[in-house]
This record gives C-alpha cells, sequence and structure tokens, in this order.
C-alpha cells in the first residue's frame, strides 16, 4: 500500500470505487479487492498474479486502466507480500460495475500514447529480477518502477506523460537537497513552503516510505 498506493484508486476500503463516470470518458470503476462479495475471494493467487503484473482478467480479457506496467516489474518476494496483505483485508460486500470506455479516453488511446490498456506495455517475458533492499540506485529504481512515479512523470521522469507532473530528473532537481526531498514526501510542501496537490501527488502514501527508501530514490533521481 505504502509503495504501490492501491487505496488511491481501489478506496480506503479496498472495496472498488469509481475513478471516472461521465458521459464524454467513460466509466471506470476500480475492482473489489477483498474477500467480499464482487471481490477476489475465490481468485488464485495465479489469477492476482495475472491481474498485478500483467493487466489480464481472470477470463483473459485486458484490464482496463490497471498499471501493470509499473507492477510488472514487482519481485516474487514483494507480490507474496502483497497477495498475503489483501487475503488479509476485512471483507467489504460490493459489486462494481463493468467499464465503459467512451470516445475521449478511445481516441487517444487509438492515436497512440494514451495508456488506456496497459497489458499492451508489459514485458510479459523477462523474468523479474530480486533487488535487494539498500540505499542504492538500483533499489530507487525499483521503487519508483513499483511505485507508479512513471506513470505519471513519464518513462524517464522527464515530466512527459502528465502536465501536472514535472520532470524528476537531476537537471529540475539540482537545487532540491536531500532534506528537501524528505519534506516534499513526508510534508507535501516543496522548498518554496508551496503545497503538493494530494490528489495529484500521493505524497500522504509515499510519505509513509522508511527513511531508507526515500533516500534510495533520491538516490535514484540525482544519478
Amino acid at each position: 500500500e505504502v509503495i504501490g498506493k492501491c487505496s488511491g484508486c481501489h478506496g480506503a476500503d479496498y472495496g472498488g470505487k469509481v475513478v471516472a463516470d461521465n458521459l464524454m470518458f467513460g466509466r471506470l470503476w476500480a475492482s473489489n479487492l477483498t474477500a467480499g462479495k464482487g471481490g477476489i475471494g475465490e481468485f488464485t493467487d495465479a489469477d492476482l498474479e495475472r491481474a498485478v503484473r500483467h493487466g489480464v482478467r481472470r477470463d483473459g480479457r485486458p484490464l482496463v486502466f490497471m498499471p501493470a506496467e509499473a507492477y510488472g516489474a514487482m519481485s516474487d518476494r514483494d507480490l507474496a507480500a502483497l497477495l498475503g496483505y489483501l487475503r488479509r483485508l476485512p471483507p467489504v460486500d460490493r459489486e462494481v460495475p463493468a467499464p465503459r470506455v467512451a470516445p475521449v479516453a478511445r481516441t487517444p488511446y487509438l492515436v497512440g500514447g494514451f495508456p488506456l490498456l496497459p497489458v499492451e506495455l508489459v514485458d510479459h517475458t523477462t523474468p523479474r529480477q530480486e533487488v535487494k533492499a539498500g540505499v542504492t540506485v538500483e533499489y530507487g529504481r525499483y521503487l519508483a518502477t513499483i511505485g507508479g512515479c512513471r506513470a505519471c512523470h513519464g518513462m524517464a521522469l522527464k515530466g512527459d506523460a502528465n502536465p501536472d507532473a514535472p520532470p524528476l530528473d537531476r537537471e529540475r532537481l539540482h537545487a532540491w537537497t536531500e532534506a528537501d526531498f524528505f519534506r516534499a514526501l513526508r510534508e507535501g510542501r516543496r522548498p518554496d513552503g508551496t503545497v503538493l496537490d494530494r490528489e495529484k501527488m500521493p505524497w500522504v502514501q509515499s510519505g509513509r516510505m522508511t527513511d531508507d527508501e526515500i533516500r534510495a530514490v533520491w538516490r535514484y533521481l540525482r544519478s
């Protein structure tokens, strides 16, 4: 939850919630991730692994807006921990409707560049590598990937995926200190004191990362 930020889409109770519902964009509901009615109670670990890492439903259809392009890099150890966590959630009885994709979402997908079906962005063949936890560039890269940073800030973190998400490269952060980075993630404040919008930048969840995890991400960004 701290790294993957599942509750941001699936709700504080993980029972699923509306992500978008309007005539032009479409209707998107995040799934119920609990064992309650409408949830994952009958899902096998293989079913969940397919959804998390590959963006594919139990019936073989692609999941819509499931960030599998980020979670696809998740190690076996972390995936097992995530599934164990989901299995222990209090059950919530909530049926969620099927997605409906309208023209505003469909057109940029067909033209290219809009991640409507992340299954198309996932490397489905390369084995996952265990990355040793520590204050290293490698571990920071791993956390930035499975933490979803690239979904908003761009695959190369150049700020080219979302106009509200600035670049996170060394050039943009050249005047930042490690303390500034900690303040941004823990308190939601930039170096100049302005506040980060928690709806656009999930600093509440990111702020619960350990000191070493934050330092690892900082070291990666500075690299």
